[in-house]
């Protein structure tokens, strides 16, 4: 009767499959997110999304969630002139008082950056004024602001762009 169960046993273990629990990594508390950044985009990622993991092609390799090894810095070297008026990812994401929106433009005109809370209404003008045409970094200080998800919106001429961010304490 035992040689019956351990061979049993032994035929389960040999022929069959194994399920268990997936198991994730995790990196340090405060890298719970990713960033991808080439030629063409750039493109970040904070954990509360629906994905956790990695995706990749001959150019690109994307992060995303707590796989996220993160060894990039986004610098304003990072971000390559090709004349058009674009509003990047601001960084630090989430931030907790200080944080850069960086945009670019491509000729001097009128720049408005506002940013609004999450019901619309505006919470802080960071800038309104002519700017020259060129990259731009601008330090947007929340430290009276409470905590929570926020869009921040550049506007130059015709052009209108809005992007979200996320201000912990």
């Amino acid at each position: 009767m035992d040689r019956k169960i351990i061979l049993i046993l032994m035929l389960g273990l040999l022929f069959g499959t194994a399920q268990g629990q997936y198991q994730i990594p995790l990196y340090a508390p405060g890298n719970t997110g990713g960033v991808s950044i080439n030629n063409a985009y750039s493109l970040l990622s904070v954990t509360g999304q629906n994905a956790i993991g990695l995706t990749s092609d001959a150019n690109n390799k994307i992060f995303l969630g707590l796989l996220a090894p993160v060894r990039y810095v986004l610098t304003d070297a990072s971000l390559t002139s090709n004349g058009f008026t674009k509003l990047f990812q601001n960084f630090p994401n989430p931030y907790k008082t200080q944080t850069t929106i960086p945009f670019e433009i491509s000729k001097k005109g009128k720049v408005k950056l506002t940013v609004f809370d999450i019901l619309g209404q505006a919470v802080a003008v960071v800038v309104d004024q002519e700017l020259p045409p060129g990259k731009h970094l601008i330090k947007f200080d929340s430290e009276k602001i409470k905590p929570g998800l926020f869009l921040y919106q550049l506007e130059v001429g015709d052009f209108r762009a809005t992007k979200t961010m996320v201000l912990t304490k």
